[in-house]
């Protein structure tokens, strides 16, 4: 920090444990605790059927294949739309996708159809694996971050181990009553990204040169927090604070953090690239 200026990771940094941090939150651990259900309980759910078509130990393997081919493609397609548009323009069209594909397996009657809908569907909701990790790692402040992973993380496990409890104690639950509870938190999660509880990520707008729409949405979360923010819009650098005796408006200022942030847009997509090839 230096003449005044400080950057906007500092002032996420400044968020106390909150309404805004509560609600974050509740939306990342709901996001995984979605994923989780959907992607540890391909096999349980057509365990089910005996009548539709032979549920042999090969066809179920083939229906988690299915799924985690769509999540590969989805989280290195999801990870460059992120960089190019933002992230919470991949994760609403994601969620609402996600829903529409439990009307997609509903109509599966064939083990063909059952292929190609779980490869949809890890299509639509492998792309948030790739952008909620980054933009909840955006708007988190760094004191406690460890209790706030903990909270976010357990949602994973969390899905899994319902699933497989509601499977084991249910023997008669049809396949796709099972499914279509799978995609409720994906409709109560998109909800709650349009009632404006999960913003896009500050760092990354003003990263992109979206100043005004970066400034905004830190009133918006300070407003949240009951807490005014301390510094006006001219007063927030992009990534670092410039030298003494040097202003925001210096061109060499400008471009170099403009070069900058173009290396960690493009070096951000190779790495989730890097991270989804090493994970499958």
């Amino acid at each position: 920090m230096s003449d005044g200026f400080v950057t906007v990771a500092q002032c996420v940094e400044g968020l106390p444990l909150g309404r805004f941090v509560w609600e974050l939150l509740f939306c990342a651990f709901l996001a995984w605790f979605m994923l989780g259900a959907i992607n540890e309980s391909t096999t349980l759910a057509f365990s089910y059927v005996s009548s539709e078509w032979p549920t042999t130990g090969a066809n179920l393997s083939m229906m988690s294949i299915a799924l985690a081919c769509g999540n590969l493609v989805a989280i290195v397609v999801g990870g460059w739309a992120a960089d190019q548009y933002g992230r919470t323009t991949v994760i609403r069209p994601a969620l609402l996708l996600t829903a529409c594909c439990g009307i997609v397996l509903q109509t599966a009657s064939t083990l063909p159809q059952a292929l190609l809908a779980h490869f949809l569907l890890g299509l639509v909701s492998g792309a948030l694996i790739g952008v909620i990790p980054p933009l909840i790692a955006e708007l988190l402040p760094a004191r406690n971050r460890g209790f706030y992973m903990t909270i976010w993380c357990s949602g994973w496990p969390a899905g899994a181990l319902l699933s497989v409890v509601v499977g084991c104690l249910s023997p008669e639950l049809n396949w796709r009553t099972f499914h279509t509870g799978l995609f409720v938190p994906a409709l109560v999660l998109y909800l709650c990204v349009r009632a404006g509880m999960l913003p896009e990520s500050p760092r990354y707008l003003y990263l992109v040169g979206k100043r005004d729409e970066g400034y905004n949405t830190l009133l918006d979360i300070y407003e949240k927090e009951q807490l005014p923010l301390p510094w006006a819009a001219e007063a927030i650098a992009v990534t670092c604070a410039p030298p003494a005796g040097q202003s925001l408006e210096d061109g060499t200022v400008q471009l170099n953090c403009h070069s900058a942030c173009k290396r960690l847009v493009s070096s951000s997509t190779t790495v989730a690239a890097w991270l989804a090839a090493a994970t499958f």
